[in-house]
């Protein structure tokens, strides 16, 4: 729907990527079922809001929009740098 804001971003910030990983897995086809039944509802209301949006408030809008990108970005940022420190942290030296 947005640049930076993707399915994985989504599912984490309502606490239920692990959830989806784990069905996955477990190939529990009924929760994947009805999990990804309402993704597409969920694309076209997010489309129609955001349309809508940005027809009455536009600059409101986009720098709604910007700070959505500019926080996945530090969001990004702030895990690779955690991930890279743990990394090193539990390297033995050869």
């Amino acid at each position: 729907i947005l640049p930076g804001i993707s399915i994985s971003y989504i599912l984490l910030i309502f606490s239920s990527y692990t959830s989806v990983i784990m069905a996955i897995k477990s190939f529990d086809i009924l929760y994947l079922f009805k999990t990804f039944c309402f993704v597409p509802l969920g694309i076209f209301l997010s489309i129609s809001i955001l349309s809508k949006l940005l027809f009455k408030h536009s600059k409101s809008t986009n720098f709604m929009i910007l700070g959505f990108l500019i926080s996945s970005l530090f969001t990004f940022l702030i895990k690779h740098l955690e991930f890279s420190t743990y990394n090193k942290s539990n390297s033995k030296p050869s």
